[in-house]
């Protein structure tokens, strides 16, 4: 087995403005994760958030790792899901990179296709109601198979995948920004694009959704999906800002 050093790099692009802004939303950020046991709920801080929506993007992390060590997570021994990074760092205390997964029901389950450790737990869901992210077409997944990642637009042969999840739209297709793509407002988004080299990259940003693909393109990135808006987040080892997130549905977690 390759050594981490080897098998995964990783790149930070964070970009601070020196604006009250950046200091409300970082004073937001900060409440709505750790002030759980407080009157300050994320409904409270909306309206500041809200104000936040046109400001230039504050942090943008991206990771790029060998498929080799991805893997999904999404319940505990105890049969309920994980939900939040600690858990799944408890559980599995190698994990050096986790992020959610895609877009997930009520009850914290993937809302389409999810295979764990080569057992279909979700079916594929087809929905072309465009009104919804999850419609705008096509849907994809992203999966490991034979020690190798993919992208893949749906339909696709899910045979022997041995960890998938689905999500949409596809951002990028062949090297080509989905011509279905909005433009999208700007929010923080989370998306996994796989280059030709094989590497898997991640990427968390506040962009809008066009602009979105383009960096999966700007950083060699052939297919890549859309994962989810609004709550995503990350969390790395050795992270001095990291945070607890969630409550998430399944994550993809890097060893």
């Amino acid at each position: 087995m390759s050594s981490h050093k080897n098998s995964l790099s990783t790149r930070k692009d964070i970009v601070f403005w020196g604006s009250i802004k950046d200091v409300l939303f970082i004073s937001c950020a900060y409440m709505t994760n750790h002030l759980n046991g407080f009157a300050i709920r994320r409904k409270q801080l909306m309206p500041l958030l809200l104000l936040l929506q046109f400001a230039p993007p504050l942090m943008a992390v991206s990771q790029l790792f060998h498929p080799s060590r991805i893997q999904m997570r999404w319940k505990g021994a105890d049969g309920k899901p994980y939900l939040y990074f600690d858990a799944v760092r408890n559980a599995h205390p190698d994990i050096r990179f986790a992020m959610n997964a895609g877009m997930f029901t009520k009850a914290y389950g993937p809302v389409g296709l999810y295979i764990e450790n080569g057992k279909e737990l979700r079916p594929v869901k087809i929905s072309r109601n465009q009104k919804v992210n999850f419609g705008i077409q096509p849907q994809g997944v992203f999966f490991i198979q034979n020690g190798q990642a993919a992208v893949a637009s749906i339909p696709c042969k899910t045979t022997g995948m041995t960890y998938a999840t689905q999500s949409a739209p596809m951002l990028v297709i062949n090297g080509k920004i989905n011509r279905n793509l909005p433009q999208g407002n700007l929010i923080v988004r989370n998306g996994v694009g796989v280059r030709k080299d094989g590497k898997v990259f991640f990427a968390v940003k506040w962009m809008r959704f066009r602009e979105f693909a383009k960096f999966f393109i700007d950083n060699q990135c052939v297919n890549a999906l859309y994962l989810d808006g609004g709550v995503s987040e990350k969390w790395e080892k050795g992270d001095l800002f990291a945070t607890n997130g969630g409550p998430f549905g399944p994550m993809i977690v890097a060893f």
